[in-house]
C-alpha cells in the first residue's frame, strides 16, 4: 500500500480514536502468553474486531494454514500512532468502526514490504535503522518540547525579517495557537490519554512535540505547492542555526581557553571572501568554527529532516537519493571552509594556522540521523577524507 493511501486513511479517522484503539491492541498483544497457539488465536480474533467479514476470514485462513501466525506488531503500532498524531482529525473519540484502523494496520504491514528490497548486508542495515529511527524517540521529550518551543516561537517572533508567519500558518492549520498546543502536550496528555507507562507518554511527548514541526510543514506546502515547503524550512534553519550559535556562545565565553567564532564574525574577518562576495559568489564559510589548542572545529547546522516515507520505507536506494540531495551540499561547505582557511580567504582572530593537527568537521541536526556506519557512509563520502586537512606545508 502507497504511504499516500496510509495518510488518507489516518486523516479520516480521529486521533484520539486511533490512539485508544491503537492502546488496546498493545495491552491484549503485550499480555498474552508467548505460545504460538495462543497468539494465533489472539490475532484470529483481532482480525474479526479491526477488518471486514470477508478479510478476516483470509485472514483466519492464512493463519490456521500456518502461512503466518501475528496481524500486530509493536513497531507496526508505533508507526501508526505516529500517523495519528500527524494527520489524525482534532476532537475527542468518537465510537466508530475499527475497519480504517485496521486497513491502516495491514497497510502499514504492506509498506514494511514496499518497494526494492535489501539484496546485501549493507542495504539490510540501511533498511532496520531507517525503520527503527521512524519509530524511535526524536530526544528526550522534556527538551523536546521546550527546544520547540524556542524554535517556533520565541525565536520565530523575534526575528525582525521573519520571512515566515508561524503563529498565523499553525491557527490556519489547526484552529490552535502554538502555545495552546505546546502546553497541551506538556500538561494534559498523560491525564488525557492515560498512558500506561512512562515509556508510553515519553512517546506520546514526542511525536506531540515534532508533530507541531510537520503541522507547519503542512500548512506551507498547501498553501504553496511549490516553493512553500522550501520557504518553511529555511526560515526554521535560520532559527535552528541561531539556536546553536547562541548555545556554543555561553559555553565558551569570552576568557576560555576554546575561542567560537560565528559565521558573521568569521565574514568580518575575512577581506578576500566579502570582496568574493561582492562580485557576486556565495560566502564559502560554514556556520561556526571553534578553535581548542591544537584542534579545529567546523559547524554545520541544518534543520532538514529525512522524511518519514524514506524512513518508514527503508528503501536503500531512496535512503541514499535522498541523503545526497539534502546532504551533499552542507558536507561540501564545511569542506569549502576548510579550504578557505588553507588558502586564507577566511580568516580567524589569533589563528595560528602551524600549530593546528587536528580537524572536526561536525555536521548538527535538529533531528536524529539513523545511527550506524553503514549509513553514514553515504553522508561521509561527501567529506574530505582524513589526511586532506593540510594547511600549508604542514
Amino acid at each position: 500500500m502507497p504511504f499516500e493511501r496510509l495518510v488518507e486513511i489516518a486523516s479520516s479517522v480521529r486521533t484520539e480514536t486511533m490512539l485508544l484503539a491503537i492502546s488496546m491492541i498493545s495491552t491484549i498483544t503485550t499480555n498474552t502468553p508467548s505460545r504460538v497457539e495462543m497468539i494465533r488465536q489472539q490475532h484470529s480474533e483481532l482480525a474479526q474486531r479491526l477488518c471486514t467479514p470477508k478479510l478476516a476470514q483470509r485472514i483466519e485462513l492464512l493463519i490456521r494454514s500456518g502461512r503466518g501466525d501475528a496481524i500486530v506488531h509493536q513497531e507496526q503500532l508505533l508507526l501508526a500512532a505516529r500517523l495519528a498524531f500527524l494527520h489524525g482529525q482534532p476532537g475527542s473519540s468518537e465510537d466508530s468502526p475499527l475497519e480504517p484502523i485496521g486497513e491502516l494496520l495491514l497497510g502499514i504491514n504492506d509498506l514494511f514490504n514496499y518497494g526494492q528490497q535489501a539484496t546485501t548486508l549493507q542495504e539490510f542495515i540501511i533498511t532496520l535503522t531507517s525503520r527503527h529511527q521512524a519509530i524511535a524517540l526524536s530526544g528526550q521529550p522534556r527538551y523536546q518540547l521546550a527546544r520547540y518551543f524556542d524554535l517556533l516561537v520565541t525565536r520565530s517572533r523575534k526575528k525582525p525579517e521573519a520571512t515566515c508567519d508561524l503563529d498565523a500558518a499553525f491557527m490556519q492549520q489547526t484552529s490552535i495557537s502554538l502555545e495552546e498546543y505546546m502546553a497541551f502536550a506538556l500538561l494534559y496528555l498523560e491525564p488525557f490519554f492515560g498512558a500506561r507507562s512512562v515509556h508510553d507518554l515519553q512517546h506520546l511527548l514526542d511525536k506531540m512535540s515534532v508533530g507541531a514541526y510537520w503541522l507547519l510543514h503542512e500548512s506551507f506546502r498547501v498553501a504553496d505547492s511549490k516553493k512553500g515547503v522550501q520557504t518553511f524550512t529555511k526560515h526554521v534553519g535560520a532559527l535552528f542555526q541561531d539556536y546553536i550559535t547562541d548555545l556554543l556562545v555561553r559555553i565558551y565565553a569570552a576568557g576560555q581557553p576554546e575561542r567560537f567564532f560565528d559565521e558573521t564574525s568569521i565574514l568580518l574577518a575575512s577581506p578576500r571572501m566579502r570582496q568574493a562576495m561582492r562580485k557576486g559568489k556565495p560566502p564559502q564559510c560554514c556556520d561556526g568554527v571553534l578553535v581548542s589548542g591544537n584542534s579545529l572545529v567546523l559547524f554545520e547546522m541544518m534543520a532538514t529532516l529525512l522524511s518519514i516515507r524514506t524512513l518508514v520505507e527503508g528503501n536503500p536506494a531512496t535512503f541514499q537519493d535522498e541523503v545526497g540531495h539534502k546532504f551533499q551540499h552542507k558536507i561540501e561547505q564545511l569542506d569549502h571552509t576548510f579550504d578557505g582557511l588553507a588558502q586564507q580567504l577566511l580568516e580567524l582572530p589569533g589563528l595560528d594556522r602551524d600549530a593546528i593537527t587536528h580537524v572536526y568537521p561536525v555536521l548538527v541536526l535538529l533531528q536524529p540521523f539513523p545511527q550506524h556506519a553503514t549509513t553514514w557512509n553515504h553522508v561521509l563520502k561527501f567529506a574530505k577524507k582524513p589526511g586532506r586537512y593540510v594547511f600549508g606545508d604542514g
